[in-house]
């Protein structure tokens, strides 16, 4: 259970928190071969950097072009809809979280990205990234990196799935995006 010292503001009463791995069927890395330092043209397969993922903005350009015999594997595809957290790299690049809302490349993820697998019945993409994004949720992020050093930390996807989430019901959630969305516009 989530304790009262990990409650970071109060919520609806209709709202529940919970944690991250409570809601989620499961997280996925992926794959970091040896590339070419370019971006993969219109039919190459690509292996985003953790640049691609900033807060709320996925950055498909931010990639390097695989090597021609590199097998891809249909649970490192990157598809619309995916919400993607950064794991390991320096502090200040990891727990990122976007949403992909348009992918127009063939891409994979990094060993140093994760997705997480969802039901979009139970949460809106574009929620989930803004609740971890969150500068309330972000301290309790922060303490569950390792690492010797700033410049090289890591989050575990077991630390990810004890991450606490304000979870309203689904059209509440859609029209906190929407509204988001609109001041952000």
């Amino acid at each position: 259970p989530i304790t009262a010292d990990e409650i970071p503001f109060e919520i609806p009463e209709h709202w529940t928190w919970c944690r991250l791995g409570e809601i989620i069927y499961n997280t996925e890395g992926g794959k970091s071969p040896n590339c070419l330092h370019e971006p993969a043209k219109e039919n190459e397969w690509g292996v985003i950097k953790t640049t691609a993922v900033q807060e709320m903005v996925f950055l498909q350009n931010e990639n390097k072009v695989l090597p021609n015999n590199f097998s891809v594997s249909e649970q490192h595809k990157i598809f619309e809809g995916d919400v993607l957290i950064t794991r390991a790299g320096p502090k200040n690049r990891v727990g990122i979280v976007c949403c992909v809302e348009k992918l127009i490349s063939n891409l994979i993820l990094s060993d140093k990205t994760i997705r997480i697998n969802f039901s979009k019945n139970l949460i809106q993409s574009k929620f989930l990234a803004l609740s971890l994004n969150s500068p309330m949720i972000k301290p309790f992020i922060e303490r569950k990196m390792t690492g010797m050093a700033d410049s090289q930390v890591n989050i575990s996807q077991d630390n990810m799935k004890g991450f606490p989430v304000p979870l309203p019901p689904l059209h509440e959630q859609e029209q906190i995006v929407a509204k988001l969305e609109e001041l952000m516009a």
